[in-house]
């Protein structure tokens, strides 16, 4: 719950520190507990971790960084409902799509095992095209791009334009900030690894939503409590939305660089 800090952050320090946890754990050998099964346990921690995460994330994402109402139509569909009065019942549809989505995980182990490895491969065949499915996917997302930007003309299609001109150049500088980071040398005064990815996502995702925050004073409006959806009865739509949530996750988790968001 607290912004900013990703399941990353934890898992990278629990890495960082996974010999010093068997250490301490070692009064545990003398009782038939093997080493390599204290690392099966740390394994087991981040992965229940990040199915948590999947809960809990949201609750900030939803009521801090709010946007104001010129740049409301650009944000997280949670923000959509805030600032209607709504965020409760985005924090608990995100609830009831979060714990649908392991049920269903649960009963696509085997069916996505044997289509991602044996006996259709489909990964190993999508690795040969890989480069180009990424190209057509970032092309779909900088053409699709429904930001105007005002900068020479209201009227016409200039603004779509320029707003996906704009797209396109954010998109290029980013490529160049992961090219320019990944070349950096860093050493950490503690000994520990120091990986540059992990405190420039914080940086990316974490202070810049802060700072955002406190830079902007958006009007939120009072937020109505109701009944959880679950008490009124699931309805068509909230079961389609957790069947096709559920798929759509099994498809971003094979293509490298595309996530939920």
């Amino acid at each position: 719950m607290i912004p900013g800090l990703h399941v990353n952050n934890v898992a990278l320090i629990v890495l960082s520190t996974s010999s010093g946890i068997v250490t301490s754990l070692s009064f545990l050998l003398k009782h038939g507990v093997s080493e390599s099964f204290l690392f099966v346990l740390m394994s087991v921690y981040i992965i229940s971790l990040s199915i948590s995460h999947t809960f809990h994330d949201f609750i900030p994402s939803t009521f801090i960084g709010v946007p104001d109402g010129d740049t409301a139509l650009s944000v997280l569909p949670a923000h959509h409902l805030l600032l209607k009065g709504k965020g409760f019942e985005a924090v608990t549809l995100s609830a009831i799509g979060s714990l649908g989505a392991i049920f269903l995980c649960f009963m696509l182990i085997v069916p996505v095992k044997a289509f991602i490895g044996k006996p259709i491969f489909f990964y190993e065949n999508l690795r040969e095209i890989m480069p180009w499915v990424l190209i057509a996917i970032t092309l779909l997302m900088i053409l699709t791009e429904k930001t105007k930007i005002n900068f020479l003309t209201n009227s016409g299609k200039t603004p779509y334009v320029l707003g996906v001109l704009f797209a396109g150049f954010v998109f290029m500088l980013s490529g160049l900030f992961g090219l320019i980071i990944f070349e950096i040398s860093l050493s950490s005064p503690l000994g520990f690894p120091s990986p540059v990815l992990f405190p420039a996502l914080t940086g990316l995702f974490g202070i810049s939503t802060l700072v955002d925050s406190l830079k902007n004073k958006p009007v939120i409006p009072k937020q109505s409590v109701e009944k959880p959806l679950f008490d009124k009865g699931f309805k068509k739509s909230s079961v389609v939305s957790v069947l096709t949530g559920g798929i759509g996750g099994v498809i971003v988790s094979i293509i490298p660089g595309i996530t939920s968001a």
